[in-house]
């Protein structure tokens, strides 16, 4: 177990990695909240305009400008862009899934798992203002567009809240179900999955993120639990 003396180091270490991230978040200077947008490049240690630069992003937004211009269901439109445009698959590995949540990896590899899609589509949203929720689960999340579900994991499949409910029945749950994450939230729980991504070969990288998490989404009772269990396991990991 790793003594008190070395927990306390390690503690201080984390709270200077975190400090460039809150100055970027809520530096006194900037008097709007982040965009998602702004908020991948940032994730990413990139300019807040790194998108402008990604050729594929570019040519998918293009993309769905033309589809707007037909008069297309927008929810369709979104379905249309994310999983035959972009061609994005669902990642079957859990732990791989993981790695691939910020959307420029998502949009690189092709693949990602519920958190990746969720945050291009909220991205999206976000560009053409319109509304767009995204819905926790246990280890899930899925997004609602005007009272429609639409699951990121299954080509924008709508399934039912009746049928959430008991897919996910068995999971561990906390009470923050069914209401939607803000974008702050949102952002702390993608900080908690990457933490999660690193919470067995790189112990010291996962308490950056978890920090980071704790202070965007403090509610969230997970990020606490998998804090304790990597200082309690530290030394063995290594």
């Amino acid at each position: 177990m790793l003594s008190k003396k070395k927990q306390l180091a390690v503690l201080l270490l984390l709270g200077l990695s975190i400090a460039g991230y809150l100055f970027v978040f809520f530096g006194a200077q900037r008097m709007e909240p982040y965009t998602l947008q702004e908020g991948t490049c940032i994730f990413d240690n990139l300019p807040v305009t790194c998108l402008d630069s990604s050729v594929i992003w570019r040519e998918g937004i293009s993309f769905f400008d033309s589809l707007l211009v037909e008069e297309r269901d927008t929810l369709e439109a979104l379905r249309e862009l994310l999983f035959e445009k972009w061609n994005l698959k669902f990642h079957k590995d859990s732990a791989a899934a993981l790695s691939s949540i910020f959307p420029l990896e998502v949009l690189s590899s092709k693949t990602a798992g519920c958190m990746g899609v969720s945050w291009l589509a909220l991205m999206v949203a976000e560009r053409y203002d319109f509304s767009l929720e995204v819905i926790m689960l246990p280890n899930h999340v899925f997004l609602r567009y005007k009272g429609i579900n639409f699951e990121p994991n299954r080509g924008g499949f709508s399934y039912s809240n009746k049928e959430y409910a008991e897919k996910y029945k068995d999971g561990v749950w906390t009470g923050l179900e069914w209401k939607p994450l803000s974008k702050k939230e949102f952002m702390g729980l993608s900080a908690f999955n990457k933490g999660n991504a690193f919470m067995k070969k790189d112990p010291q990288r996962a308490l950056t993120w978890y920090k980071l998490a704790d202070v965007l989404f403090p509610d969230y009772p997970g990020i606490s639990a998998n804090q304790k269990w990597v200082l309690k396991n530290l030394d063995a990991v290594q």
